[in-house]
């Protein structure tokens, strides 16, 4: 969701998000926090579009359980932004 709220502000380019799936909790401080059942998420993305799918640190291990899958893992949210703006 938060994604989203900075692709419809303008602060991401929608084209920096697409084919990309976005996985996890946003903490208060920004950090990215596993979600539970990453792997059934993640495998039930696989047969569809997203080629790349962003999971926390944390969740980079079992979201590497599903095979065929493009990951991507960050620490916090800035991170995140960094990416996909092209700085880092």
């Amino acid at each position: 969701m938060a994604v989203g709220v900075l692709v419809a502000s303008g602060q991401i380019g929608v084209e920096a998000v697409e084919g990309r799936a976005f996985l996890g909790e946003l903490g208060l401080d920004g950090t990215l926090r596993p979600s539970r059942g990453t792997v059934p998420l993640v495998a039930g993305l696989r047969p569809t579009e997203p080629t790349v799918v962003v999971v926390p640190d944390a969740a980079h291990a079992e979201a590497s359980l599903v095979p065929g899958v493009g990951l991507r893992a960050a620490p916090d949210l800035g991170t995140v932004v960094r990416a996909l703006n092209g700085d880092c």
